[in-house]
């Protein structure tokens, strides 16, 4: 980490964590790229003063892996709740942007957010999700 902190900008007010997958082969694919880069989310917090953070977690991953998915990003949840740093969490259940082949599950998300208890199933395009990010980091302390 040291080999690039100097490289980043300061003063920093806020750090936001991009960095994940739905697309793993086992628990530990999806905790190294879901989970681990929340531990040094919260380093540079702490090494960097900086106040404020946003994370991108997830609803719902790919058919077959749903459940490791899951489990790694409710792993990087959990460190940010017990770091206790001033960090909010956006769940999105899909993110699409022009990839064909993710835009396809958009309309089979929509249609899940129908049945009972799915209603936090709804698919964000990235510049919607872009515009969340700043919305709810500016409600941040």
């Amino acid at each position: 980490m040291d080999s690039y902190i100097s490289e980043l900008p300061t003063p920093m007010d806020l750090l936001i964590n991009l960095i994940g997958t739905a697309d793993g082969k086992d628990l530990e694919s999806f905790m190294k790229i879901n989970a681990e880069p929340v531990k040094v989310m919260i380093e540079l917090m702490d090494r960097l003063s900086i106040s404020k953070g946003c994370f991108i977690s997830g609803r719902i991953g790919m058919p077959l892996t749903n459940k490791l998915f899951l489990a790694s990003k409710q792993k990087a949840e959990e460190m940010i709740k017990k770091s206790r740093k001033n960090i909010c969490i956006l769940k999105p259940s899909l993110i699409y942007g022009d990839k064909p082949e993710v835009a396809a599950l958009v309309p089979i998300i929509k249609a899940m957010s129908k049945l009972p208890g799915k209603a936090n199933f709804k698919p964000i395009e990235v510049n919607q999700l872009a515009k969340k990010i700043i919305e709810e980091c500016g409600k941040l302390n």
